[in-house]
């Protein structure tokens, strides 16, 4: 049990879900013709680097927890398609893209590093 961690300590974490309450309120914005793509897919995609994160610390395994970290990053890759597409069809200003894709760039960042991590340890417990 001693590899299994308090989701809510991971700062990778906190900054994705913060993220997420951020572009939840933003998608609540777009037009109801994106009701079943954009406006439902963004803050399901950033709902999932989050929850990936909490669901893979709580396995005892490391190598799970590394999958689960790895499924997080594929989500924020997602995210990011998802943000370029809104910005892409105006719906969100340039000013609030940069600042996304900002966020959106530096949990992508700190995934890699937690995923980098994760690999050390299973290395050391080989």
């Amino acid at each position: 049990m001693k590899h299994i961690k308090d989701f809510r300590k991971l700062k990778v974490f906190q900054k994705a879900r913060l993220f997420h309450l951020q572009i939840n309120k933003v998608a609540k914005t777009f037009p109801h013709h994106e009701q079943d793509i954009l406006k439902k897919q963004l803050p399901k995609a950033t709902d999932s680097i989050a929850a990936n994160l909490a669901e893979g610390t709580a396995s005892p395994f490391l190598r799970k927890q590394f999958n689960y970290a790895a499924n997080a990053f594929g989500s924020a890759r997602e995210a990011d398609y998802y943000l370029e597409s809104a910005y892409n069809q105006n719906y969100i200003s340039e000013a609030k893209y940069k600042e996304y894709d900002e966020n959106i760039k530096e949990i992508t960042k700190m995934l890699y590093g937690y995923m980098r991590t994760i690999k050390k340890e299973i290395n050391k417990d080989a």
